[in-house]
């Protein structure tokens, strides 16, 4: 498995908007927990770690997702997207929420004129 290239403060973040998208219909399959553990051991946290996170505010999570460089918000977006898919049923709701967290989250806004370099470009 390759390492996550997110800071534990982005990892934290992408965890949770990743947990919001999977409880969003209030069902958690199987599948779906599956995926999250595999996924919160790819992010390199701990079960302990990610509750505290749950007690925070959801914009905290916005705020370090939006000033990710891009490479890394597409890489949040393949996990979401992953995610979404993980118990394999289209539902509307769960549909919904991904939508609403890639705009939120601005996962494929162009760094143009806010131009955040990623972390492999040499300034």
């Amino acid at each position: 498995m390759e390492k996550s290239p997110f800071s534990p403060d982005e990892a934290l973040a992408v965890a949770y908007l990743i947990w919001s998208l999977i409880c969003s219909d209030e069902q958690l399959s199987t599948n779906e927990s599956l995926y999250f553990q595999q996924t919160i051991q790819y992010l390199g946290l701990t079960p302990a770690l990610f509750e505290r996170q749950l007690s925070k505010p959801e914009e905290d999570a916005y705020a370090v997702i939006v000033k990710m460089s891009a490479r890394k918000r597409s890489h949040c977006a393949t996990l979401l997207r992953l995610a979404y898919q993980s118990d394999e049923v289209v539902d509307r709701v769960e549909l919904r929420t991904l939508n609403e967290i890639l705009i939120r989250a601005e996962l494929f806004r162009t760094d143009g004129a806010k131009r955040i370099p990623d972390d492999n470009i040499l300034l």
